[in-house]
């Protein structure tokens, strides 16, 4: 693990995050509506097509007392951070051509930056150690990852039971996936997260994009609530590798054994709430809405209680047994709708 650079006042940063935190407070009564009584029992949701906020700004950043600064490489990074300390991570000017490992920390934070790992596996991966503050956050805004590398990769992997992590005005995009090869998400908790916050998130793979099944086999630490606001996934179409199109929009639940068994209960069992707030999909030319989502609508056996269902009316794709649960708010509208996050806005000069 590289040592971290001496401590950086950076005036500047001060400065936006407390703006950010200031704009990001006026909001708190709206954060807490999804959870409103008697939301998640609407037989059909209304399609959430009007903005929640401006796009990106739902959370404040974390506090970053007296945070050391790091300036990262254009290749590998393996950081293991003291768990006592809060870090800036900065990225480098030009496009970051290797993987980001964070283990440990309290809060960290990185705000824009560029990225394509040459090195097949997760573009950032965000991991707790044993002395891990539980409900630190990690906080990545204005990121742009892409496969112009061309190597099979995530955005984002999270092993972090004890960590929140926020995502906002995050661009990921054009990532490589196979079946038989490396499983490239966009966004996938597989080891766990305390919460996951995302608002601004325009993201696009060969394989899924937000993956958010638990895994099992063994079971791994569940995934905590999730907040899904102005974002939206496509889908492609690819002869190239299999599968020929992307999976999933989203997938959620739990793994059975094996993953694909259709019909075990257990792809039923959400570990907490999820709400979705003017979230879109655009699946590939045709794959039916509610098949762009885990649970699809043929699921079989006992995991029949938990299908999808495609709204014409709304067309929007939700989930109406988990909601009169209390376990989904909203669904995911279909149709194409402009990126939330378009290139020009985020990257290397986003502040």
């Amino acid at each position: 693990a590289r040592l971290p650079t001496p401590q950086e006042k950076d005036s500047s940063l001060v400065t936006r995050r407390t703006t950010h935190a200031a704009r990001a407070a006026a909001l708190a009564t709206l954060a807490l509506t999804p959870f409103a009584a008697g939301a998640a029992h609407l037989a059909r949701p209304a399609p959430a097509r009007a903005a929640t906020a401006a796009v990106g700004h739902s959370w404040p950043r974390p506090p970053m007392g007296s945070a050391i600064t790091i300036r990262l490489h254009r290749g590998t990074d393996k950081l293991h951070l003291r768990d006592s300390r809060n870090y800036i991570l900065k990225m480098p000017a030009r496009m970051k051509t290797g993987p980001l490992y964070i283990l440990g920390g309290g809060n960290v934070e990185i705000i824009g930056g560029l990225m394509s790992t040459r090195v097949k596996g997760p573009n950032i991966n965000i991991k707790d150690d044993s002395g891990t503050r539980d409900g630190r956050i990690v906080d990545i805004e204005g990121v742009v990852i892409n496969a112009k590398s061309g190597v099979p990769s995530d955005g984002i992997k999270i092993q972090a039971p004890h960590t929140v992590v926020q995502l906002e005005n995050d661009r990921i995009i054009g990532l490589i996936g196979s079946l038989h090869g490396y499983h490239a998400d966009v966004v996938q908790p597989g080891g766990g997260v305390k919460a996951l916050h995302i608002d601004g998130l325009t993201g696009a793979s060969h394989y899924n994009n937000l993956y958010l099944r638990r895994e099992a086999n063994p079971l791994k630490p569940p995934i905590g609530p999730v907040i899904i606001r102005n974002s939206n996934f496509r889908g492609y179409r690819n002869g190239r590798t299999m599968p020929h199109t992307t999976l999933r929009a989203i997938s959620i639940g739990t793994q059975s054994s094996p993953p694909s068994n259709d019909a075990q209960l257990i792809n039923c069992d959400l570990t907490s709430t999820v709400v979705f707030q003017n979230v879109w999909m655009t699946p590939p030319g045709g794959v039916k809405p509610a098949n762009f989502v885990y649970p699809h609508d043929h699921m079989r056996g006992d995991a029949s209680r938990c299908d999808a269902r495609y709204s014409s009316s709304s067309r929007t794709v939700y989930w109406p047994r988990w909601r009169t649960s209390g376990k989904i708010t909203g669904g995911l509208s279909y149709g194409v709708h402009g990126d939330f996050v378009p290139r020009s806005k985020v990257g290397p000069g986003y502040r």
